[in-house]
């Protein structure tokens, strides 16, 4: 589950995913597994999850956009947000109004994990084919 910090009138989102692997699977023929489905037929998207071209990112109840650069050390997604300052408890906050997309957020992070290894095994795969001389 993503982990949130607060620092001040701002919230630190950041995911157990890489950008890398976000943009990853992204840029992929799997680009669909980022999307979280639902609904009575299970089909339903509910929730996406993207990385930014721009900008510091954005969370809400149907999608997760991460930033387009990470600031964190080992290059985890990240999503920074803003409190207002006149908000008397952050955490609080942050769970109300950002508390649908968190949990929706934990679970696209808790299936990713598979997809990208398969993308990463196709295109292991896929590199054996290819001759250069």
């Amino acid at each position: 589950m993503a982990k949130v910090k607060v620092f001040g009138n701002a919230a630190v989102v950041t995911s157990t995913l890489k950008l890398a692997e976000i943009e990853k699977v992204q840029n992929s023929t799997r680009r669909d597994a980022l999307t979280l489905k639902g609904g009575e037929d299970g089909k339903t998207p509910v929730f996406c999850v993207c990385a930014s071209k721009h900008g510091r990112g954005d969370i809400n109840n149907v999608g997760a956009e991460f930033a387009n650069a990470s600031r964190d050390e080992n290059g985890y997604a990240q999503i920074t947000l803003d409190i207002p300052t006149d908000v008397a408890d952050a955490k609080e906050y942050v769970a109300e109004k950002y508390g649908v997309g968190l949990t929706n957020l934990s679970k696209l992070e808790e299936a990713l994990p598979e997809v990208i290894a398969t993308i990463e095994a196709e295109h292991a795969a896929l590199l054996e084919t290819i001759e250069a001389e």
